[in-house]
């Protein structure tokens, strides 16, 4: 309806924000049933390869326009603490949070959790950067929930409280002269499926289950994440990440068979992104 005079442009922030979030609403149903056809087609691995470039820009795009529409209406909000808003994150006190959160989830689920150690060094330093919470949030959940599902499954219910050394780890640092700043997340659990691992599993659809399972949204946290879906966890977090100017690499455990290591690297500097 562009240029139609009687289009009435919204006037104030109330009006932006209500259209925002039903943008958003109208995007969420969209996803919903683009991830219902993808279990009818069976998943990932029934996709040809030549449609799977493009289903992924679709799911990106939609993530990436979410994530755009919150931070939108947080601009309109007068709440200056607003989630969506871009501040300092220490990561150290978000992978603690999570942490926490996601031994009370295992425990729930499997009647036990892995061992998940924080770690910045010798001497705890803190690692902050400028970034919207929410979304480091969910990505800290997705890859710790991979993790200690990963772990369980290979060590069996039993023998985790068994294990020598922690069997996943978090270690949080900044390189100062560089500005940036490294996440990283290793595990000693089955991995991600040996040739399937690197940039596959950032497909949208993907799993390394052999049956795509339906959404399973028991555990909402704060801002709704389920514990095992559709596989699409992990793109939706490259997303969010690539929006703070960050990159996520999946791989193997350096001279180990089995487990995976996730690596998330910050671009930014604080001062300068909240100047």
């Amino acid at each position: 309806r562009v240029g139609q005079t009687e289009c009435a442009m919204p006037q104030h922030n109330d009006d932006i924000a209500q259209l925002a979030q039903e943008a958003k609403e109208d995007i969420a149903v969209e996803l919903e049933r683009l991830v219902a056809d993808g279990r009818q087609w069976g998943g990932h691995d029934a996709l040809p390869l030549k449609y799977r470039e493009a289903v992924n820009t679709i799911f990106e795009h939609c993530y990436y326009s979410q994530a755009s529409l919150d931070m939108l209406v947080s601009s309109c909000s007068n709440q200056p603490r607003h989630p969506f808003l871009v501040k300092s994150c220490n990561l150290n006190t978000l992978s603690e949070h999570v942490a926490e959160d996601m031994r009370g989830l295992s425990i729930e689920k499997f009647g036990v959790c892995p061992e998940i150690v924080i770690s910045s060094g010798r001497e705890r330093v803190e690692t902050e950067v400028a970034a919207i919470g929410p979304l480091l949030q969910f990505t800290c959940v997705e890859i710790l929930k991979n993790a200690v599902q990963s772990v369980i499954e290979k060590y069996g219910e039993l023998e985790i409280d068994g294990l020598d050394e922690p069997p996943i780890t978090v270690h949080c640092s900044r390189n100062d002269g560089a500005g940036d700043a490294e996440w990283v997340f290793e595990d000693s659990g089955k991995g991600l499926g040996g040739t399937r691992a690197g940039d596959t599993c950032f497909d949208a659809l993907f799993t390394t289950r052999e049956t795509m399972r339906e959404p399973n949204y028991t555990y909402s946290r704060d801002f709704g994440v389920p514990f095992s879906g559709a596989g699409v966890g992990l793109l939706k977090s490259r997303v969010y990440l690539a929006m703070h100017d960050a990159t996520i690499q999946i791989g193997g455990r350096a001279g180990n068979a089995d487990g995976a290591l996730v690596r998330v690297s910050f671009q930014n500097s604080v001062d300068e992104v909240l100047q």
